[in-house]
């Protein structure tokens, strides 16, 4: 199952009708993209990816976890500028790292 890109309670509604259909199916395994540290990261989308991982506990599906990092086509706006530059750049708390260098 990977994670609907609405934001807000939508998502977690989206989510639920999912889960409920795979219960319907007698799924055996659901796999879920959940984001990096799911229940302990203070972002605020790690709420609704907890959320969605409690709903699927709670469920009795057994489950896998893929808590992904930040996907790399998150960064496509900046595409052309890193291009030019030969160096695109990502945050992760107070560390910027260099993600490719270029030349």
């Amino acid at each position: 199952m990977i994670s609907s890109n609405e934001i807000g309670p939508r998502r977690v509604a989206q989510h639920r009708t999912i889960i409920n259909a795979a219960k319907t199916a007698s799924v055996k395994c659901l796999a879920y993209t959940s984001i990096l540290h799911a229940d302990t990261n203070p972002v605020a989308l790690a709420v609704l990816h907890r959320e969605t991982e409690a709903l699927i506990r709670a469920s009795g599906i057994p489950l896998v976890l893929l808590r992904n990092g930040w996907c790399s086509e998150n960064y496509t706006t900046n595409a052309t500028a890193g291009a030019t530059r030969g160096k695109l750049l990502g945050s992760c708390g107070k560390r910027v790292h260099l993600l490719c260098c270029a030349r």
